[in-house]
This record gives structure tokens, C-alpha cells and sequence, in this order.
């Protein structure tokens, strides 16, 4: 998520594509990563 200096929210994914979001990482290509503790998914974001 990316907030403004107000902490308004500008920028957000992944609505609806998990169940239980549980690890998020971020690779040396700059692709981010994130696991799902119930889906057996693993979904580039």
C-alpha cells in the first residue's frame, strides 16, 4: 500500500486475490512476492 502525507491510501493490490496473505517479499528485480497462508498460490503481485 502507498499512503499520502495525510495517510490517505494512493495505491493499493492484491484485492481479492488472497485468502489469508501471510509473507510478502520483494526480489532482486524488484517483483514482489506474496504467500498465502490458506491458498496453495504463490502470485507475483
Amino acid at each position: 500500500m502507498k499512503f499520502d502525507p495525510d495517510g490517505s491510501v494512493v495505491e493499493s493490490f492484491g484485492s481479492g486475490m488472497f485468502i489469508w496473505p501471510h509473507g510478502i517479499d520483494v526480489d532482486s528485480d524488484g517483483n514482489v512476492w506474496v504467500t498465502d497462508a490458506v491458498s496453495d498460490n504463490n502470485i507475483p503481485a
